[in-house]
């Protein structure tokens, strides 16, 4: 177990058409060895009203990310973490790379 109080961030707005946007928001890793279930290299987080979010707590590496109008288990649980559904999520995300206590910030376009 590794604990640091240099905790990473992610700062950033989700638009739709130019404007902003409310969405739910997928980090996987690239890696995919890290997609299991529970994995602490996934977050799924909301937007406000005004498209603005912010993720902390991402161990450092390198991530995908994604803004949609839902997500499976968006109510009701964490279907949106088996593998088969991010593949299909790949290629519309954004890469990132988290530094220790790194800050990044982002701008995603929602996607449908």
């Amino acid at each position: 177990m590794v604990l640091s109080q240099r905790v990473t961030a992610i700062n950033g707005q989700v638009t739709a058409r130019g404007r902003p946007a409310a969405a739910s928001i997928l980090f996987f890793a690239e890696d995919r060895q890290a997609w299991y279930p529970q994995s602490r290299f996934f977050a799924r987080i909301m937007s406000g009203t005004d498209g603005r979010f912010r993720a902390e707590g991402l161990p450092p590496g390198e991530y995908l990310a994604i803004a949609l109008n839902s997500v499976p288990g968006d109510r009701d649980g964490d279907q949106w973490q088996d593998p088969e559904y991010l593949e299909t999520l790949v290629a519309r995300s954004r890469r990132i790379t988290l530094s220790e206590a790194g800050r990044v910030s982002l701008m995603l376009d929602k996607n449908q």
